[in-house]
């Protein structure tokens, strides 16, 4: 079942699935005369964090769209302020919209931890450290400035592992 977009209605509809399609419209053509462009089901594409995104035009821009944001405005509603749109299943290449919530940040970022998502420790691009440093750090009786220069981090970070501030998985 296609249903249209919230404010795209009179070009494009998206299904239950996160299908996307435009509708037969009538386009400007050259010499001033118009044509009409039969509708389709429009390519998905990925963006760099992996989410489904779709390009919508109404004439002159070319807006692109999350598209479980799309699915959930069109059958959840619209959001409300302050709340974002949750996959409860943790993939995001599901937008059903039964697989769609709307939750707080806060829910959103838990989720991603119970889903296993998360990058912790030496999987995150950023980590300068890794579970044996970490626990070298803890063990250690030199001080917090002389780890610090060992492992090329700072001494508020060498603080955070010896507390179990961060780091707290590896034991």
């Amino acid at each position: 079942m296609w249903v249209p977009i919230p404010g795209w209605s009179a070009r494009y509809e998206i299904n239950a699935y996160g299908e996307v399609r435009s509708l037969d419209m009538t386009v400007g053509a050259r010499n001033g005369k118009t044509a009409v462009r039969i509708g389709r089901k429009l390519a998905l594409a990925r963006n760099t964090n992996g989410y489904a995104v779709v390009t919508l035009t109404n004439g002159t821009d070319r807006p692109q769209f999350l598209v479980h944001r799309l699915v959930a405005r069109t059958f959840l509603g619209e959001c409300p302020q302050g709340l974002f749109v949750l996959h409860t299943d943790g993939d995001k290449t599901n937008n059903h919209y039964l697989n769609l919530k709307y939750g707080t940040q806060a829910e959103n970022v838990s989720d991603t931890g119970r889903h296993g998502h998360q990058l912790r420790g030496a999987e995150h691009p950023m980590a300068k450290l890794d579970a044996d440093a970490v626990k070298v750090i803890r063990s250690s009786s030199k001080s917090g400035p002389e780890l610090a220069r060992l492992f090329a981090v700072t001494s508020a970070h060498i603080c955070s592992v010896r507390h179990n501030r961060c780091w707290k998985h590896v034991v």
